[in-house]
């Protein structure tokens, strides 16, 4: 494998998903989506969210998706920040435009300056750079995050291929010669970028790369002029850290103005049950306060 099978990301085409596209994808990746009330819905064990997470829900469509539903979650138009009665904690870069190095912390952009001397970044269009390296940089991150703990090798292997040709993602990785570092997976959706997950190698844990992908994602989609926002994932309030890490990177937290619908007795379950859950619903703790 060398780096020359994968473009520079600096040559990456920006593609911008419609909504339904965006479900397409998610379908395609074994999530249940359904189309209710003029928008698609991600559903899970009952539960329903915009598929697209900062879509705006107007609130004359703030019907249950689903005769057999306990709750439901999306975000509200700015007109109808009213009708509010929840709010969703997300790291968010409100005008994309103005996003450069002056935006991370002074600290934080000297090592990403640093990490950017020894790295390479590429479009990852070449699915055999995740067949011969990609497992262990996956595998680093899910045990170290406690995620994905149902995927084995032999499924990451198979599914490698679809993964990488399937351009209505971006795949941006990150090389130190031919070494995989790590890599990040990114979409955009109606003027909105995502970053939407991140794995790197357990030998890189500690250099910065992340934070270089993730930037370098950033004015990518900035240089495109294309999107206007770009969220950097829902908050973690169980991972201060991250939430810090985002921080330092110039993607505050940003709490958007949401509507949520349980049924009461899920609601109390969750509450008491599922305190972190309950906050990334409704943006309040357990206690009820923001």
């Amino acid at each position: 494998m060398t780096v020359l099978d994968n473009p520079p990301l600096a040559e990456a085409e920006i593609r911008v998903l419609s909504e339904e596209e965006l479900a397409g994808l998610r379908r395609d990746e074994g999530c249940e989506v359904v189309f209710a009330h003029g928008c698609h819905w991600q559903h899970s064990r009952g539960l329903y969210r915009r598929i697209h997470m900062l879509a705006p829900t107007r609130a004359d469509h703030l019907q249950k998706p689903a005769a057999l539903c306990w709750g439901f979650q999306t975000v509200l138009a700015d007109a109808d920040a009213v009708s509010a009665n929840a709010l969703f904690p997300c790291h968010l870069v409100t005008d994309l435009s103005t996003y450069d190095e002056t935006s991370l912390e002074s600290r934080k952009r000297r090592q990403v300056r640093a990490c950017r001397r020894v790295m390479r970044l590429v479009r990852i269009s070449d699915p055999r750079l995740l067949h011969k390296q990609g497992w262990e940089v996956f595998s680093a991150t899910a045990e170290r995050i406690s995620r994905w703990t149902d995927v084995t090798r032999t499924k990451y292997l198979a599914t490698a291929e679809p993964y990488v040709n399937d351009r209505r993602r971006l795949l941006v990785a990150a090389l130190e010669d031919d070494i995989l570092a790590g890599y990040l997976e990114t979409y955009a959706v109606d003027g909105v970028a995502y970053l939407h997950e991140l794995w790197v190698s357990a030998a890189y844990q500690r250099s910065n790369v992340g934070a270089l992908l993730q930037f370098e994602a950033a004015q990518l989609y900035r240089r495109s002029g294309k999107v206007s926002m770009l969220c950097a994932g829902p908050h973690r309030v169980e991972r201060p850290g991250l939430a810090e890490f985002k921080k330092r990177l110039g993607f505050p937290l940003v709490s958007m103005p949401a509507y949520v619908w349980m049924v009461y007795p899920a609601r109390v379950a969750f509450r008491h049950f599922r305190a972190t859950g309950y906050y990334r619903l409704t943006g309040r703790n357990a206690d009820g306060a923001c």
